[in-house]
């Protein structure tokens, strides 16, 4: 990222001529040359801000260090400007400005950097405010998002750093970008590390549904006696929790970030310990509507919709939905329908607390079976192998098949070699797909 600098010289009065000669000065002393030195440095008049819909220009001044009432020289302007470059708040960065008896103008036009949320990850010792205003000190801008990169995280670390520094706890503040666990996209993430550790002593969910589950309860050995993350939470409850909720038909439930308090008390290794609440907000319970889907020709839509185990009026089980489409595909891959694709959008209906899907059905072509490659066997062993091999060269490719086939030769088995001595460690297989004719060879590979 770099910032252009566009300098428009105006010959009105000394203090123009000064900043000319600073901005202009070949073409000025190809012109004329004034008597005295003239001042190297101008007041700012104003800082304007166009392009950015997110940041004010309160907040592109601090980045800056440019403030209204300032002396500066064309060299400090020049920084300022590459200060703003460098925060990574910006995907481009450009300015100029002009000069009248009123002072210095200078207008910044940007526009807005991907952001992605910021996750504070381990700091107990903190609650989210307090951690949200030393952001706000250190950057003068902090909405609960920051850029993937640039200078701006820099010091969103070292304030971190310092937080912990001043409250007497041992740390390294860390930083990394990875992906969310509950969705696309991705996250800043800060965390403690090297220094002190806390672990989780008990979760109290917010909802009653989370709190009184079995399932929940049993996978809680997962998260309760590890070390505090709120990241290893988010996963616990979009892998654990979340599931629970779906399979009641609370297919819009949310969870909150979680908190953390210390509880005083420490463990075995001396940890410091802390209980964790999960906000959740389970929304509607929703009830199956149907489900049309787009032209087909291997099924039926009615073929279909008989795959789908659910009741219209019941409870709309999202486990259980998900569930059927997964085995739909696979019926489709065992007709030789490989790149098969579903995507069923849900229409919701949040008056009436009910939900329809729109399945978009992609077939893509129908793959029949080429030839069938053995290697590594004896020729009695291999005669064998293909008696045994049933699915005819020209017939629709059927994947359940080959996989069925797959797991019976994965050892020497006498239900397909018979008495012949067959010895092999392992089994390497392989589809080769041929995109043209639609055709799969199988290849196995006996070693």
């Amino acid at each position: 990222m770099r910032a252009r600098e566009i300098f428009i010289p105006m010959l009105v009065t000394a203090l123009l001529l000064a900043l000319a000669e600073i901005v202009c000065a070949p073409a000025l002393r190809a012109q004329s040359q004034p008597q005295t030195p003239p001042p190297a440095a101008a007041k700012i008049a104003d800082i304007k801000v166009n392009g950015s819909q997110k940041h004010t220009v309160e907040e592109v001044s601090q980045v800056s260090g440019l403030k209204v009432g300032d002396v500066v020289t064309k060299e400090q302007i020049q920084a300022g400007a590459n200060r703003v470059g460098k925060s990574g708040l910006f995907a481009s960065v450009n300015y100029q400005f002009t000069t009248d008896s009123t002072g210095v103008h200078i207008v910044f036009e940007v526009e807005d950097a991907e952001a992605v949320p910021v996750l504070f990850d381990n700091f107990p010792w903190f609650s989210d405010a307090e951690l949200a205003e030393a952001m706000r000190k250190a950057i003068g801008l902090f909405d609960g998002t920051a850029p993937p990169e640039g200078a701006i995280i820099d010091k969103m670390s070292a304030a971190l750093q310092d937080l912990l520094f001043n409250r007497g706890i041992h740390g390294r503040v860390e930083h990394t970008l990875i992906e969310r666990p509950d969705g696309p996209g991705d996250i800043l993430q800060f965390s403690v590390a090297e220094g002190a550790v806390t672990k989780v002593s008990g979760i109290t969910f917010t909802d009653s549904l989370a709190m009184r589950s079995i399932e929940v309860s049993a996978r809680l050995v997962d998260a309760v006696g590890q070390p505090y993350s709120r990241m290893m939470l988010m996963v616990f409850d979009y892998e654990q929790v979340r599931p629970i909720y779906l399979s009641s038909g609370y297919l819009k439930v949310t969870f909150g970030t979680p908190t953390a308090v210390l509880t005083g008390e420490t463990a075995p290794a001396g940890e410091k310990m802390v209980k964790v609440t999960v906000p959740i907000t389970p929304g509607a319970q929703f009830h199956f509507a149907g489900i049309t889907w787009s032209q087909t020709s291997a099924f039926t839509s009615a073929a279909l919709t008989a795959m789908i185990p659910l009741a219209p009026g019941g409870i709309a089980d999202g486990g259980k939905f998900q569930g059927a489409i997964q085995r739909i595909i696979q019926q489709y891959a065992h007709v030789g329908y490989l790149d098969a694709q579903i995507d069923p959008q849900p229409q919701f209906d949040d008056a009436g607390a009910k939900v329809a899907y729109r399945a978009q059905v992609t077939e893509g072509p129908q793959y029949k079976m080429g030839n069938l490659i053995v290697t590594g066997l004896s020729l009695d062993g291999e005669k064998r192998l293909r008696a045994a091999w049933t699915l005819a060269q020209g017939t629709p490719f059927d994947q359940d098949y080959f996989d069925n086939f797959v797991s019976r030769v994965k050892h020497p088995s006498e239900a397909i070699f018979g008495n012949i001595p067959v010895h092999y460690d392992k089994l390497g297989e392989l589809l080769r797909r041929d995109e043209q004719n639609h055709t799969v060879d199988v290849l196995l590979d006996f070693q």
